[in-house]
């Protein structure tokens, strides 16, 4: 397959398989390809390492590459979402709600179901 050369997607796939299979330690090896390859900023192949590193419990990691992307959709602040509330970040989600809003984002209907957990959790 000479000359066939990766792109966001073929990584994004990529790491997908790694994080269900919970070999993230490949993931990272894959996110230095991602660097290499010139797609660190890349969208779609970042929303797939945000969500690598918060299922894996590495939460600084995933919000550095958040941090890092220029241009977020939708799946980005929603990979964010779950994360931090999977990981027990309650009060972290809901700043990250609030900096949605800032960034002019419209809080899609995902968000309310995942926004109530967050207070039900805070006033326990």
């Amino acid at each position: 397959m000479e000359g066939i050369k990766p792109n966001p997607f073929t990584f994004s796939a990529v790491i997908g398989a790694l994080t269900d299979e919970g070999m993230v330690e490949k993931g990272i090896q894959v996110r230095k390809m991602v660097i290499k390859n010139g797609f660190g900023a890349a969208t779609f192949a970042c929303n797939s390492l945000i969500n690598m590193y918060f299922k894996s419990g590495k939460i600084r990691d995933g919000r550095g590459v958040f941090d890092g992307l220029n241009d977020r959709n939708a799946v980005s602040w929603n990979s964010m979402v779950a994360g931090m509330v999977t990981n027990g970040l309650y009060l972290e989600t809901l700043d990250l709600f609030y900096d949605m809003r800032l960034a002019g984002e419209s809080s899609p209907r995902w968000f309310l179901p995942r926004l109530s957990s967050c207070v039900v959790q805070l006033r326990n």
